[in-house]
């Protein structure tokens, strides 16, 4: 009896073992597989005259939603700002619980080789941008792009993805600006995520 009592408890840590260290390999299969956002900024749709004044007809931003990952990632929430501030003023990240994006149809889909492809008017989406059209445009000024991307993976887990560019006259470019609290990639549980306000409740499964 005490023989097979040994036997049968040796059995059970063996078999917990076992299966934690099935569990660990199932994360590091998920890790190593799941979905990588990132943004590229293919026109910067802030055109600059030889005098330092803005073109306003052409102000056009177009961007991709990249995925470097080796899975598909399903795309389910979108926010982007773009905005003009004083140089007095601070700049503040975005709150992704508190600061809502647009919701995408259910089926936007983002691998290696199919973006997510976003054109938007600076002039006419963007706040303060009118303050561009008074020479010199970007004297004391900062114009900033932020935003965040929530999407899901293959495997029903949750992300999100935040970033934040500001744009330099001098290189015509946008360069990506701020620490951790503008710049992140990190997995969301389904709890953290409070529900869209477009939504009377939260419809996305756990």
């Amino acid at each position: 009896m005490v023989l097979a009592t040994g036997f049968s408890a040796w059995a059970a840590l063996a078999g917990s073992r076992a299966a934690k260290a099935a569990r660990s390999q199932v994360a590091t299969l998920i890790n190593a597989e799941r979905p990588f956002l990132y943004l590229k900024i293919d026109e910067p749709g802030i055109e600059l005259l030889e005098d330092g004044q803005l073109e306003i007809e052409r102000s056009r931003i177009r961007y991709r939603i990249c995925n470097a990952g080796k899975t598909p990632a399903f795309l389910y929430e979108v926010c982007e700002k773009f905005e003009v501030l004083d140089g007095s003023e601070p700049v503040v990240a975005l709150n992704p619980y508190e600061d809502r994006g647009r919701l995408l149809p259910i089926g936007t889909v983002v691998n290696a080789s199919e973006p997510y492809k976003v054109a938007a008017n600076l002039i006419k989406e963007g706040k303060g941008f009118e303050m561009l059209t008074v020479w010199p445009a970007f004297t004391g000024k900062r114009v900033l792009f932020k935003g965040f991307v929530r999407y899901d993976d293959a495997f029903g887990r949750h992300y999100i993805y935040g970033f934040q560019a500001s744009f330099s006259p001098p290189h015509r470019a946008w360069a990506f600006r701020g620490g951790e609290e503008h710049n992140y990639s990190r997995e969301e549980t389904v709890d953290e995520i409070p529900p869209h306000p477009r939504y009377s409740s939260q419809i996305r499964a756990a």
